[in-house]
């Protein structure tokens, strides 16, 4: 649960900065946002084995990473994609 929180929130925060920087269309916007939030986690497990006391590798964790930022992603872009139309 704490690595869907935490990835939910840096990809809500992702979202923000990608969309309103670049101006991109929402699905290139999505679909940077995964790509980055996959890396990120991907090196957030990497970095755990080096760690004392952590287990890293952990597939579970690198889903809930992915799916935090994924569900983040889709909500904000959801979000700006509706008022637009308003």
């Amino acid at each position: 649960m704490a690595h869907f929180t935490y990835f939910f929130l840096g990809g809500v925060l992702l979202t923000n900065a990608i969309h309103l920087t670049f101006r991109w269309r929402l699905p290139l916007t999505f679909l940077a946002v995964l790509l980055v939030i996959g890396a990120i986690g991907i090196v957030d497990e990497w970095h755990q084995t080096s760690t004392p006391g952590r287990s890293g590798n952990d597939r579970g964790d690198l889903l809930a990473d992915c799916l935090g930022g994924g569900l983040a992603a889709l909500f904000i872009t959801t979000r700006y994609g509706r008022k637009k139309r308003f």
